[in-house]
């Protein structure tokens, strides 16, 4: 399909939020930037004449939220060849309760011309939720900033140095792992893991935590965060059911092989370069990963997906709806421009009382 590379008017409903914040803040801006840099019109509100809404928050308007999806409805009444994009990050499942975040996913997809998951796992979950099996979808993974995060070429790491293990997290929520980094704390309490490995946990503990045979520090972001990961030689991650995590990303792009527990999507993300781990085999898999750690990392560096490929892939999938949708109008438009009303008189039959026609 040829596109006409006018340049589109899209509008992504985040707010701009500078400092520590969640994964989803750093994405905004990666395909802000990367649409700019495309030659394309970004706004965070919703403006007259639209080519793209991307529905990148599904929560009610607040502190993250630019404009709440509901706001489409009438939008989309006096624009209806705006097209809609909903991205899907999230699921009550890492809530461990029923926030209505499920059914605003299925509810946001009514609205939407595509929607786009972060990973297979979060499609199937959502299709087992009863997800129109007639909607469009796409998987488009999330891609840190390579720029921001890089490996360090210097670190090097074998016994009997300690393996420097780490994590971190925006989020204080329990989810995101409490109960396997509070596993691994106990463990460095004594030999022989006290000998071989070291652990820090960057950012917010759940409230009542702690991790006395660990390192524990506030959350970090940009040039402090990437210098505080690049210092270390592996990355542990505990989070679940979460369907795309930035915090492995980010370690990965760092060069940090990763220890993952396998629950939602860490496995389809983390899987190329580290070990898995349930809870029941943790000590075994860790041992593992402390073995094995060469081959881990020699493959964590080649890890090369980043935000501008993920960009990409949305813009694509923008351009693609946009020119379905003008070629469709064209279409139309043509159809109707070819359409002429009967000229008049028209001759018509006549039906007899007998009811027998006549010319």
């Amino acid at each position: 399909m040829k596109f006409d590379r006018m340049n589109l008017r899209i509008s992504i409903n985040a707010k701009q939020i500078e400092g520590p914040w969640g994964g989803g803040a750093h994405s905004v801006r990666n395909l802000e930037r990367y649409f700019r840099a495309q030659g394309h019109y970004v706004t965070r509100n919703l403006e007259p004449g639209l080519d793209a809404i991307l529905l990148h928050s599904l929560r009610a308007q607040g502190d993250s939220t630019s404009f709440a999806p509901e706001a489409v409805v009438s939008y989309r009444q006096r624009y209806p060849n705006t097209i809609v994009v909903t991205r899907v990050n999230t699921c009550d499942e890492h809530q461990t309760a029923d926030r209505g975040l499920n059914r605003a996913v299925l509810r946001a997809a009514e609205l939407a011309d595509a929607v786009v998951f972060v990973s297979e796992f979060s499609r199937d979950l959502f299709r087992g939720h009863g997800l129109n099996p007639a909607q469009r979808t796409a998987i488009i993974r999330t891609g840190t900033d390579r720029g921001a995060f890089y490996p360090n070429a210097n670190l090097t790491w074998s016994p009997p140095e300690k393996m420097r293990l780490v994590t971190h997290h925006w989020s204080s929520w329990v989810m995101k792992g409490i109960d396997v980094y509070e596993r691994l704390d106990f463990l460095l309490g004594e030999a022989p893991w006290s000998d071989l490995i070291e652990f820090t946990h960057i950012g917010k503990l759940p409230l009542g935590f702690q991790l006395p045979n660990s390192r524990t520090v506030p959350v970090m972001f940009g040039d402090e965060l990437t210098h505080e990961l690049q210092r270390h030689h592996a990355y542990l991650t505990g989070a679940r059911h979460e369907a795309a995590g930035n915090h492995y990303i980010e370690a990965v792009a760092c060069g940090l092989p990763v220890l993952y527990l396998e629950s939602g999507a860490n496995a389809e993300y983390c899987a190329p370069f580290g070990v898995g781990f349930h809870p029941g085999n943790f000590e075994r898999k860790l041992k593992q990963f402390y073995d094995e750690y060469a081959t881990q990392r020699a493959a964590a560096l080649t890890y090369s997906y980043d935000a501008e490929q993920m960009a990409a892939e949305y813009l694509k999938l923008l351009e693609t709806l946009v020119a379905e949708r003008r070629e469709s109008t064209s279409r139309e438009k043509n159809a109707l421009s070819r359409w002429r009303w009967p000229a008049w008189p028209i001759r018509s039959k006549r039906v007899t009382t007998d009811g027998h026609r006549q010319e």
